[in-house]
C-alpha cells in the first residue's frame, strides 16, 4: 500500500490497454491518465452551504461553467431542470429528483413528488464570494409529506458550482431495498469486487444523464472507487471510461469517490461531495443515470439535515483540477495544508514497519519476542547506518477477538512486550523511535464497554449487513478517545494512531450505514480527541469517503 502525507500531493499513474477514448486520444493507444490529487480536511456546512475561496483559473471574463435552468434560461418555476454549461459547451443535463419516504420511491414521474415553489437566489457568500442560483422546494405526497429542498449556486469565481439538498422535517423509511450480499466483501479478508454496494439512494440531487447526444463534446470519465481509493483491492487504480457510452459503467455505490470529467482541450471537472462525506454517496443502478445523495442504506433523515456536492472546473488539464479542487476543500474547510509536511515527524523521517509485508509481521527472532527482536533491528540499523527515526507496530502487539479479530483491549500483550504497556515504553527509550500504532474494529466484547464491566458506552450491531455471525461496535463518546490517547502517550509514547481496517468497519457495520450522523461522529470524535493530546492519526484501508471526511479532521496527517 501506498503511505502518504493528506496535505501533501499523491500521483496515480494508471497505464490502460482497455478501449481508448475516441476522438480524445489516438486509437489503439495506451490509455495514460496522471491525476495529481491534494487530499483535503473541518466543519459541516449548514443548509446552503458556506465556503473559502477557491484559486481562480486564469479566465476572468467568461465563466468556465455555468448553470442554464428550465425555460428559457431564465429562473421560471420549470420542473427542476437544468444544464450544466462548460465554456459555452452543455456538458450535462439533470435527470430529476427523487426521494424515498415510507418505503416508496417518489418521483415527478410516478406522481409523488410534486414541485411547490422555485425561487432565485442572489447573494454574497462569506467565503466563497458572490454568487447567483436557484432553490426548488419539492414535497412527497405520501405519509406525513416532508419537503425537500435542492438548491444550486453558481459563483463569480465562475469555477464552482455547489447542489445542495435541505430537509426541514423528518423523513421516515429511506431506507433502499438495493443491498446485494452475492459479491459483497466478508469482514476480515478482501473482496474481489469493489461493487459491494447497497444501490439506490435515500435521496437524489443532482442527477446527470447518460446519453448520446446531451454533452457538445465528447468526454471521457475517470472514477474513483474501492479500496485505498484505489479500485479493487487497492490494486487497480481508477474506472476510465466514455461518459456518454452506458456499456463503460460507472460503479458508484459505497466504496464510490470523486468523478472528473474531461475533454480533450485540456478542461476537466471534478464531482465530489462537499459535506456529509460518510452520509454521500453515487449511484449508477439506473445504468443511464449518474445521482448523487443520501445513502441508500440510511433508515431515515433527522429534520434539519443537509448534503452538499461540488462541480469544480479547470481549463488546465485534469491534474491541475484535482490540484485546485483539492486546495479549495482544504481552504473550505481551514486545515492547514502544510501541517502533515512540517508537523508530523513520522511524515518527515525514515521509519522501520511491521506491517503486511515486512519480514517481521507476526514473526519474531527464532526464540526471541518481539520486544527482543526490534532491539535487534535498532542495533543492525545504527551498526549499518540506517536512520530510523519511527517505527509502526501492527496488529501483534495488543489483545484481539479470537473469532473476528475486534479489537478486545487495546493495550501491549505481555507475552510479546515484556511488562505490557511498560515493556513498550521502554522499546520507545532505549531506541529514541517515535510509535505509529496500529488499531482496527471494536469488537461487541471490548473490555472498554459498560456491559462487561467497563467505563464507556459503545454503540454495538447486531451483526454485519451481509454475515449475521460478524458484529462490531463504536465508541459512543469523545470521552473515550480522550482516555485512550491519553493513557496510551503517557504509559507508552504513542506519536501517530493508525485507524486501520476501516472499509470492514463502514460497510461491516449495520448503524454506520443505517445513520446518517454516526460515521462523521466518530471519525470526528476521534480526531478532535486525537488533536487535544498532540496525536496524529493516519488512516489505512480507505474508502474515498473516508479521505474526504479527514477535511474537516485536523490531527488525520496520513492515507494510506
Amino acid at each position: 500500500s501506498l503511505s502518504l502525507s493528506l496535505s501533501s500531493v499523491m500521483v496515480m499513474v494508471m497505464v490502460s490497454t482497455r478501449r481508448c477514448i475516441p476522438s480524445l486520444l489516438s486509437t489503439k493507444a495506451l490509455l495514460v491518465v496522471v491525476v495529481v490529487i491534494i487530499i483535503v480536511m473541518t466543519t459541516m456546512s449548514d443548509h446552503v452551504v458556506a465556503g473559502q475561496r477557491a484559486p481562480a483559473d486564469d479566465s476572468t471574463t467568461t465563466p468556465l461553467v455555468k448553470v442554464v435552468t428550465s425555460g428559457d434560461d431564465s429562473m421560471g418555476m420549470g420542473m427542476g431542470e437544468f444544464r450544466v454549461v462548460v465554456k459555452g459547451k452543455t456538458w450535462l443535463a439533470s435527470d430529476g429528483v427523487h426521494l424515498r419516504h415510507h418505503n416508496q420511491l417518489c418521483t415527478v414521474d410516478n406522481g409523488k413528488l410534486v414541485l411547490t415553489s422555485s425561487q432565485k437566489l442572489s447573494g454574497t457568500d462569506e467565503k466563497l464570494g458572490k454568487y447567483e442560483g436557484v432553490l426548488w422546494d419539492w414535497r412527497a405526497v405520501v405519509g406525513d409529506k416532508p419537503h425537500m429542498l435542492t438548491a444550486i449556486k453558481w459563483f463569480e469565481s465562475g469555477n464552482i458550482v455547489l447542489f445542495d439538498q435541505y430537509f426541514p422535517e423528518e423523513v421516515r423509511a429511506s431506507q433502499s431495498p438495493g443491498l446485494n450480499c452475492s459479491s459483497a466483501y466478508i469482514p476480515g479478508k478482501l473482496s474481489s469486487d469493489a461493487e459491494f454496494t447497497w444501490a439506490g439512494l435515500a435521496s437524489a440531487f443532482p442527477t446527470f444523464r447518460r446519453a448520446p447526444g446531451i454533452a457538445e463534446e465528447a468526454l471521457g470519465f475517470m472514477e474513483y472507487y474501492g479500496l485505498f481509493e484505489n479500485g479493487d483491492n487497492g490494486g487497480v487504480g481508477p474506472n476510465l471510461g466514455l461518459w456518454d457510452d452506458v456499456d463503460d459503467k460507472l460503479f458508484g455505490g459505497l466504496s464510490s469517490g470523486p468523478l472528473s470529467l474531461f475533454n480533450q482541450e485540456g478542461v476537466a471537472a471534478v464531482i465530489s461531495s462537499h459535506s456529509n462525506f460518510m452520509t454521500t454517496s453515487a449511484d449508477s443502478s439506473f445504468v443511464s443515470s449518474y445521482d448523487l445523495g443520501i445513502m441508500g442504506s440510511v433508515e431515515s433523515i433527522p429534520a434539519g439535515f443537509t448534503v452538499s456536492h461540488v462541480f469544480f472546473v479547470s481549463d488546465r488539464g485534469i491534474n491541475h483540477a484535482f490540484e485546485a479542487w483539492g486546495s479549495h476543500l482544504l481552504s473550505y474547510y481551514d486545515k492547514t495544508p502544510t501541517r502533515a509536511r512540517d508537523e508530523d515527524e513520522t511524515n518527515k523521517y525514515l521509519g522501520y514497519s511491521t506491517d503486511n509485508g515486512a519480514y517481521y509481521y507476526y514473526h519474531p527472532e527464532s526464540s526471541k519476542d518481539m520486544y527482543q527482536t526490534l532491539l535487534d533491528v535498532h542495533s543492525y540499523s545504527k551498526s549499518e547506518g540506517i536512520p530510523y527515526r519511527n517505527l509502526l507496530l501492527d496488529s501483534w502487539w495488543y489483545y484481539r477477538n479470537a473469532m473476528d479479530n475486534s479489537v478486545v483491549l487495546w493495550e501491549a500483550r505481555e507475552d510479546v512486550f515484556p511488562g505490557g504497556n511498560e515493556g513498550m515504553r521502554l522499546l520507545g527509550e532505549k531506541t529514541g523511535w517515535l510509535f505509529t500504532a496500529h488499531n482496527r474494529y471494536w469488537s461487541n466484547y471490548t473490555k472498554y464497554d459498560t456491559l462487561v464491566g467497563g467505563q464507556y458506552e459503545f454503540v454495538h450491531d447486531v451483526e454485519s449487513p451481509c454475515d449475521a455471525k460478524l458484529a462490531y461496535s463504536l465508541p459512543a463518546s469523545e470521552t473515550f478517545w480522550e482516555f485512550l490517547f491519553e493513557q496510551a502517550t503517557n504509559q507508552w509514547g504513542l506519536y501517530t494512531y493508525e485507524q486501520d481496517w476501516l472499509w470492514p468497519q463502514f460497510l461491516g457495520m449495520t448503524k454506520l450505514l443505517s445513520d446518517p450522523r454516526l460515521g462523521r461522529e466518530w471519525l470526528m470524535q476521534m480526531g478532535k480527541a486525537a488533536s487535544n493530546n498532540h496525536v496524529n492519526i493516519q488512516y489505512c484501508m480507505a474508502l474515498p469517503r473516508h479521505a474526504l471526511q479527514s477535511v474537516e479532521i485536523p490531527a488525520v496527517t496520513q492515507l494510506r
